[in-house]
């Protein structure tokens, strides 16, 4: 191998250390604690490993009932070989997102190296940037499902260009199957596989018609690998999680329409029918969700509300970004060549999975809008060096050197944001639903004394919080626990609420401490609010890493 062609292998091995680095440093540590999620999904992938059956007892499903809803079960099942390796633990569920993030950049490469052959420098641009970015970094360090899903998308991907591309139709087959695999990852894949369809059928109709018999047995693959998932789905009791968060949900969205229609009803004003259609105004609720994804400020300046990134002053890409945005976004809308197309295509059908639900931004929901943004960034970096290296003068060589520090300096930025101040800064059952930092501090203590109470409450009075399956997550509870709890309930399937609600001795409800102050050898966890300023008998107490008083531990017994 000659020194040339060993230069492209060097920096990809470089690349993916730094990748593997960013995104396992300090993994079960930072983010700092679990999220309810992140527990439950681990505790059933625990739970499969010891039973063979959910939580609830259901041997091997397809979907997981999780908390309020019914998430996708391919990831949980890859979950067990983390579990397997590394025991229960914060590190063990985040293992393998981790894995599938610090792998997803040389996807980036291969993909872009597909996509436009003739820029040489495009895989290299887009690999950097998908190693350093934060969205990419956020996703991978937690048990969210959105790694794996953005891993598989660009298999997808990758695969449908190599059979188009390189004369290998087969391997449609192959992005066929792993399409169908989608739904089984993560639900927007309900609402992506027929756009991206109805996309490529429109954008590559020649090579469609040129290969009409493979591209048809490619979509039989989709369907049959997809036809269990999308059966279970129709199942009503299956499509809560879509129902619950649903923008076409009319106790939410139409609440102030309806209200306002009685009232214009009520004056006798004329077309108040027609001015409260709700057509109208479930349209008028999407597109302001729709748009709100194109939204600069929370992709490059400031995304610390966005869920499960929680970074104060760091978009999901870097501010330097922008700039090459727009030049990128340029460059392929002046162009316009199929493949140009396709990415817009990304962008502008990414969103929609997203704006059909209730809040805006979840940029989670919509991760093709995501991989589209990254290409074009790269693009329009790309187009940028390509310009600029052209000139001899000095001036643009320096440019390119600053421009390259520019974008250290924010992914130095960006990591001292996220590994030094959001610890201390996003931790708490109050603030945005954020990472719960120290739950598990509370196990130690109660599994050393719990056998000395007769009862010990643990305050479960924020609805985010889940305390009961904490315990059961720390503590390794048997999941025959639960299950037995479960088959008690015959007619319907069993809340989160009815089975985590008591272990032991130990009860999961608010505490009413005008009550519960009279209880006999009772310990009562929680939070300041809940006890009276002046309270007696305080045997405990966790912190938050801000220093603020989290939990208290009182005790209590009848006089």
């Amino acid at each position: 191998m000659n020194f040339s062609k060993r230069i492209p292998f060097v920096f990809i091995i470089s690349t993916l250390f730094v990748s593997f680095a960013l995104r396992f440093y300090a993994l079960g540590q930072v983010p700092n604690g679990l999220s309810p999620d992140e527990v439950d999904v681990g505790y059933n992938a625990f739970s499969i490993i010891k039973t063979h059956k959910d939580v609830y007892g259901r041997a091997f499903p397809l979907f997981f009932q999780s908390l309020d809803d019914y998430k996708a079960g391919l990831p949980i099942y890859l979950s067990v070989i983390g579990i397997k390796l590394f025991g229960l633990s914060d590190y063990s569920i985040r293992a393998i997102p981790a894995l599938f993030g610090a792998l997803t950049p040389i996807l980036f490469f291969f993909f872009a190296k597909l996509l436009y052959p003739e820029k040489k420098k495009f895989p290299f641009v887009i690999m950097i940037l998908a190693t350093f970015e934060p969205w990419g970094i956020a996703i991978s360090r937690a048990m969210i499902f959105y790694s794996e899903y953005v891993f598989l998308c660009l298999l997808v991907l990758i695969t449908f260009l190599i059979g188009m591309k390189k004369n290998m139709k087969n391997v449609l087959y192959v992005s066929g199957a792993l399409l169908g695999l989608t739904p089984y990852v993560y639900y927007s894949s309900f609402i992506y596989m027929p756009l991206l369809f109805v996309a490529v059928s429109l954008i590559y109709k020649d090579f469609i018609f040129k290969n009409l018999k493979t591209c048809t047995i490619s979509l039989l693959f989709v369907l049959v690998v997809s036809f269990p998932a999308i059966s279970l789905y129709l199942n009503p009791q299956n499509r809560n999680r879509f129902n619950a968060i649903s923008l076409f949900n009319p106790d939410t969205t139409l609440t102030l329409s309806i209200k306002e229609q009685t009232s214009d009803i009520e004056e006798k004003l004329p077309f108040s029918g027609y001015v409260h259609n709700r057509r109208i105004i479930y349209a008028s609720a999407f597109l302001d969700n729709y748009f709100d994804y194109f939204n600069l400020d929370y992709l490059f300046v400031n995304a610390k509300n966005i869920r499960y990134f929680y970074t104060n002053y760091v978009g999901l890409f870097y501010l330097f970004a922008i700039p090459f945005f727009l030049f990128g976004l340029f460059k392929i809308i002046t162009r316009r060549k199929k493949d140009d197309l396709f990415i817009l295509a990304l962008i502008i059908i990414g969103p929609i999975s997203a704006a059909v639900t209730l809040g805006s931004p979840f940029p989670h929901r919509g991760l093709l809008f995501l991989i589209g943004v990254q290409v074009v960034c790269a693009l329009g970096l790309t187009a940028f060096f390509d310009n600029f290296l052209k000139r001899k003068q000095w001036q643009y060589k320096a440019a390119i050197i600053l421009i390259i520090f520019a974008y250290f300096l924010n992914v130095y930025f960006f990591i001292h944001q996220y590994f030094i101040h959001s610890p201390q800064e996003f931790n708490a059952e109050s603030n945005n639903g954020a990472w719960f930092a120290t739950v598990r501090d509370v196990m130690p203590f109660v599994r050393k004394n719990k056998s000395n109470y007769e009862t010990i409450i643990f305050s479960w009075s924020y609805r985010k919080l889940v305390p009961g399956v904490y315990y059961a997550f720390y503590n390794k509870t048997s999941p025959f626990v639960f299950q037995s709890k479960s088959a008690l309930w015959t007619n319907e399937p069993p809340s989160y609420r009815q089975i985590y609600d008591k272990i032991e001795n130990i009860e999961f409800r608010p505490i009413d401490w005008e009550n519960d102050k009279s209880r006999i050898k009772t310990l009562l966890i929680g939070y300041p609010e809940e006890f009276p300023p002046d309270v007696k008998n305080v045997v405990n107490k966790t912190y938050l890493p801000n220093g603020q008083i989290h939990l208290l531990f009182v005790e209590v017994k009848k006089d």
